[in-house]
């Protein structure tokens, strides 16, 4: 038997001198690299997928994109994957006709219909269970949908931008993704960084978000040591966790300057028993995950002196995944 698989292939576009692209904003290598390609791809239809931690602003390229696309003047759709329940999702997605299901009173257009003409987000598309990731597929191959209940499919001219805080490549070793969905949804992959690789820019959008949550008339500043303890903190909650203490922080102020020590709500320290019941669920439960496997294979690595496979047997984990985890934590090989 011969396998035929697609090879991936890693694209360093060049640094672009904007600090920012749309609503996107960093000063940081990594981040100016990538507007660079998001300029690049957004002119086209090319399908994206969108793969970083928790509150590094997933939805935000997606919708910068849109509006960098010809079909800005298009709807611009988001669709949860992990907020529907099982049992809707496939009439959520698709539509349904009257009298599919108890329930189904009349005919409804799915958020594929929605978003016709336009840009579908699929958030979350990790969350995705088995059994429907095939008939989003057809939908992918042939760019037309069957609604439950119907027995025609429709056509829809849709661009498609997912998202996940998931490794695919790993649910895909481990058959909780299909591999050929996989492939089609990442036509073009960006990986987003997180704020602790970001370091120059934690200053920058500090000062972006005091300046935009400050008191009419009433301009706020950071002082040095505030500046420093930002710099110091590990965010596992990224942009968004930045953005809602400078927001806090704004709020509380009572002079010309702001104070962290009721903004940050007992958060500042990475959290050991990872409980951040200030943020929705969704999002703390996924801080919490990053937090384990950071102290997880930073120990594990540490105790294997960088030892790959002796570390991944003692896991029980792939090894590829391993490696990927390794580069994702930024843990230096030539520690231990």
């Amino acid at each position: 038997m011969v396998k035929f698989l697609p090879e991936e292939e890693v694209v360093e576009p060049e640094i672009s001198d904007a600090d920012s692209f749309g609503g996107l904003k960093g000063q940081d290598p990594k981040m100016r690299r990538m507007f660079a390609l998001l300029t690049d791809i957004a002119a086209t239809d090319a399908t994206v997928i969108i793969e970083g931690e928790t509150g590094t602003g997933k939805e935000l390229v997606a919708e910068e994109i849109h509006k960098h696309s010809p079909r800005v003047n298009g709807p611009f759709v988001v669709f949860d994957c992990g907020a529907v329940p099982h049992e809707l999702i496939e009439s959520a997605l698709f539509g349904h006709m009257k009298g599919a299901f108890t329930g189904a009173v009349a005919d409804r257009k799915g958020a594929f219909a929605e978003a016709n003409a336009g840009t579908i987000f699929l958030d979350e598309i990790g969350e995705l269970s088995p059994d429907l990731q095939p008939a989003l597929l057809r939908v992918l191959d042939k760019r037309a949908v069957r609604r439950v209940g119907g027995n025609q499919y429709d056509r829809v001219d849709v661009r498609v931008v997912a998202a996940t805080n998931r490794d695919l490549r790993e649910e895909v070793v481990r058959r909780n993704f299909r591999e050929d969905l996989y492939y089609r949804l990442a036509v073009i992959r960006i990986v987003l960084p997180p704020l602790r690789e970001r370091g120059m820019d934690i200053p920058y959008l500090a000062d972006h978000f005091v300046e935009a949550f400050s008191p009419k008339g009433h301009p706020l500043t950071i002082p040095p040591e505030e500046m420093a303890r930002l710099q110091r903190h590990s965010w596992p909650g990224n942009v968004r966790e930045l953005r809602n203490v400078i927001e806090r922080a704004c709020v509380l102020s009572k002079g010309d300057s702001i104070n962290l020590d009721d903004a940050f709500l007992g958060t500042e320290a990475a959290p050991s028993l990872g409980i951040r019941t200030d943020l929705p669920f969704k999002e703390a439960k996924g801080q919490l995950v990053e937090f384990f496997e950071r102290e997880y294979i930073v120990d594990l690595m540490r105790r294997h002196k960088m030892n790959l496979s002796s570390a991944a047997r003692e896991a029980q984990i792939d090894r590829k995944h391993l490696r990927e985890l390794i580069r994702k934590y930024d843990i230096d090989s030539r520690s231990g």
